[in-house]
């Protein structure tokens, strides 16, 4: 992993939040960024199974590390749309992100949430705002 791509890893991995969640950098490169999550029962709904904000929260970071990853600058998150297209018990789950668009300060991104057996279990498009870039 080159330094830009650590110095992202980083950021991430040094929240309180991820170290929360649990979840593991499965592919860090320029636009192309996988993650997982063991899923475990903390992270249960009343109907035990997978949180929807548990995918939220997996998805949100996917596509804020992807946004990180092509512009090593912080990014706040304008909104996002999840779509839940299947429950999970047990097992990891796996994302992946990618950007859709970008302008100057706006990038468009989405990202899939599946379970272990390569299942879609969630998508979700969001838009993310560039605060600032950092000075090299």
């Amino acid at each position: 992993m080159d330094k830009n791509m650590e110095s992202v890893a980083k950021v991430f991995t040094d929240s309180p939040f991820w170290g929360f969640m649990g979840f593991e950098i499965e592919k860090l490169q320029e636009g192309d960024v996988g993650l997982s999550l063991e899923v475990r029962e903390e992270l249960y709904n009343v109907n035990d199974t997978l949180h929807g904000g548990a995918y939220a929260a997996m998805l949100d970071t996917t596509m804020g590390m992807t946004a990180r990853s092509i512009e090593n600058a912080p990014f706040v998150t304008i909104d996002m749309n999840v779509h839940y297209l299947h429950p999970i018990k047990e097992g990891t789950i796996y994302s992946k992100g990618r950007l859709i668009n970008r302008s100057k300060s706006l990038f468009t991104l989405e990202a899939e949430v599946f379970d272990q057996n390569h299942q879609l279990a969630a998508h979700c498009v969001g838009s993310f705002k560039l605060l600032k870039k950092n000075k090299q």
